[in-house]
């Protein structure tokens, strides 16, 4: 059963010059799908310390 799992891997698997090659088309495809999600992570970090401040003045 490995053995034909192996034999599947190797001939589906694309040539591939480097893994820095690999990684650098993986962030250049990827960042632009998580754009979005990167933004609502910076609007929740700017809004964060802002809610503890009123909560420790209040």
């Amino acid at each position: 059963m490995v053995m034909y799992l192996l034999s599947i891997l190797l001939q589906v698997s694309i040539p591939v010059e480097s893994l820095n090659q690999l990684l650098d088309n993986l962030y250049n495809e990827m960042l632009p799908l998580c754009a979005d999600l990167i933004n609502v992570g910076r609007a929740l970090g700017a809004w964060g310390p802002g809610v503890h401040c009123q909560q420790s003045v209040a």
